[in-house]
C-alpha cells in the first residue's frame, strides 16, 4: 500500500490537487500546473486531506490567515537556501507583500534577490507557504510560476480581509 496520497480541492483559482505522504503535506499544484506524478504513484483518498481542505476553505473566505498544516519540503531546512527561503515566506504578515531583496535580507543572504526568485518559482505549497506575498523591488508583482492573475488575486484577497 502507498503512503503516498492525492486529493482535490475546488478553489476560487481553479481546482487544486494536494499531495501527501507520511502524513504530511507536500505539494500543491493549480488544475493548469503540469501533472506532478504519474497517477498510479499514489492513491486518491480525499479522506487524508480533511485538515488542509477546511484550512484552505477558510482561507479563501478570510476567516484564517495563516496555516496551521504539517509539511515536508524536499530538503531538511538546514541543508537548503531554497528550502529556508520557502519557509520564511510565511514569516511575511498576511495581507503584506515583502521584496525579493526583503525576503533574502530575512533569510540571512541579502544580496540573493535572484536565488529568492527560484525558490518562489520551485514553491511546492503555493498559497500555504505564501510566495504571492513576495513582489519586485518596485513593488510591482514581478513573477508568479502559476499566473500572474492568481498572484493578483491572492494579494487582493488578503488585502480585503486584512483591516
Amino acid at each position: 500500500m502507498s503512503d503516498l496520497f492525492v486529493g482535490n480541492v475546488d478553489s476560487p483559482l481553479g481546482e487544486l490537487t494536494l499531495y501527501k505522504k507520511d502524513a504530511r503535506l507536500i505539494r500543491l499544484d493549480f488544475d493548469d500546473s503540469p501533472l506532478w506524478l504519474p497517477a498510479e504513484s499514489a492513491v486518491r483518498d480525499e479522506s487524508q486531506f480533511e485538515a488542509e481542505f477546511a484550512q484552505l476553505t477558510e482561507y479563501f473566505s478570510g476567516a484564517r490567515r495563516t496555516f496551521e498544516l504539517e509539511i515536508q519540503l524536499s530538503l531538511p531546512r538546514a541543508e537548503s537556501f531554497r528550502t529556508q527561503a520557502q519557509l520564511m515566506m510565511a514569516e511575511i504578515p498576511y495581507g503584506e507583500t515583502a521584496t525579493y531583496g526583503e525576503l533574502a535580507a530575512m533569510v540571512g543572504r541579502p544580496k540573493a534577490a535572484r536565488a529568492i526568485g527560484t525558490a518562489c518559482a520551485t514553491n511546492p505549497l503555493p498559497v500555504v507557504l505564501p510566495c504571492h506575498r513576495v513582489v519586485a523591488a518596485n513593488n510591482t508583482l514581478g513573477g508568479y510560476s502559476a499566473g500572474l492573475w492568481r498572484k493578483r488575486y491572492l494579494i487582493e484577497l488578503e488585502s480585503g480581509f486584512s483591516s
